[in-house]
């Protein structure tokens, strides 16, 4: 009896050992990279923030995405968004312009067009502003607009790319705050 005990308390010792050894996958003088669970972990060990770098040639347009897949019937997986980071569009002309630009992309599935067509830049954001390429919901409605300050304060996308905030208990509204983006060009 004692020795199954035994044999068993080893076991137990054995396996957390092993579970504790496999969760660090990495281990440097500046950090490590764990799993747990079923999360992937980046940790610092000293004041410098952990990063992950996504690389790719200067000609690349995107430098890398983050992806989320889903399961299909057969076993295989799907992409259905994307996070994508990379070189301002403006820019790629000169592979060596360092301007950023992040993309969020969602997918609508339609098996009937290609997998890369089925995706959509739903929010562009850059040096000089954030893109919505998709309309604003409050609730079931469509807004142009988005309200804060217990409903002091609406701030709307102009037509000429301008993002500004408005004061609307004034009569008339007053703007507080602009963008100074007009027709793709900071005033």
């Amino acid at each position: 009896m004692l020795t199954r005990i035994a044999i068993g308390l080893v076991l137990v010792v054995v396996l957390l050992a092993v579970s504790v050894w496999a969760a660090t996958l990495i281990q440097t003088e500046y950090g490590r990279l764990e799993f747990e669970g079923n999360e992937l972990l980046v940790v610092s060990t000293n004041n410098d923030p952990p990063k992950v770098r996504l690389r790719a040639p200067a000609r690349s347009g995107y430098k890398g995405c983050w992806t989320a897949d889903t399961e299909r019937r057969d076993g295989g997986y799907e992409e259905i968004a994307l996070i994508c980071f990379g070189q301002d569009e403006r820019y790629r002309s000169d592979p060596y312009n360092f301007t950023g630009a992040i993309n969020i992309q969602v997918r609508k599935y339609d098996p009937s067009i290609p997998d890369d067509q089925q995706f959509k830049k739903v929010i562009e954001i850059a040096h000089d502003g954030v893109r919505f390429n998709v309309p604003v919901f409050y609730g079931q409605k469509v807004v142009p607009y988005i309200r804060a300050g217990a409903g002091q304060y609406e701030t709307h996308q102009q037509d000429d790319g301008n993002l500004v905030t408005y004061d609307v208990l004034r009569n008339p509204w007053q703007a507080v705050w602009a963008s100074g983006f007009v027709n793709g060009v900071t005033q």
